[in-house]
């Protein structure tokens, strides 16, 4: 099997607050718009997103996206999207994280690789 796009679709009540927020906040474009169906798209390696209508959002699932500079992500995404409510998250293990929630309560984690125990000249940024 070779695999040459992926797609998450996600049940929401409001489609255009959360294709606002992929598209504005996220770097995501609208690439199919339908009646109860929008199709989003990144240019980079980021899987496609399927937003679909329905009575309440898709529970137990998380987009996540690996990425490069998180903490320039992060100070971008406090002055972006305040109301996600963009958390610097720093674990032992090597993992930096924002985590921020979708105007329909999908949480959305940026995430980006350090070695344990933070060597490296950032080790642990400032979440100013």
């Amino acid at each position: 099997m070779i695999v040459v796009a992926s797609t998450v679709s996600l049940t929401v009540p409001d489609i255009g607050s959360s294709s606002r927020f992929f598209t504005g906040a996220l770097g995501f474009r609208e690439e199919l718009v339908l009646d109860g169906l929008v199709q989003l798209r990144r240019d980079d390696a980021a899987m496609d997103l399927e937003l679909r209508s329905g009575a309440i959002a898709s529970t137990n699932v998380t987009v996540s996206l690996t990425v490069t500079d998180l903490v320039t992500e992060y100070h971008r995404l406090r002055q972006a999207a305040p109301a996600a409510g963009p958390v610097l998250r720093h674990e032992p293990w090597g993992e930096r994280s924002v985590w921020l929630t979708d105007p329909n309560g999908i949480p959305v984690r940026l995430v980006e690789w350090m070695p344990p125990g933070g060597s490296g000249a950032d080790r642990r940024p400032s979440a100013r």
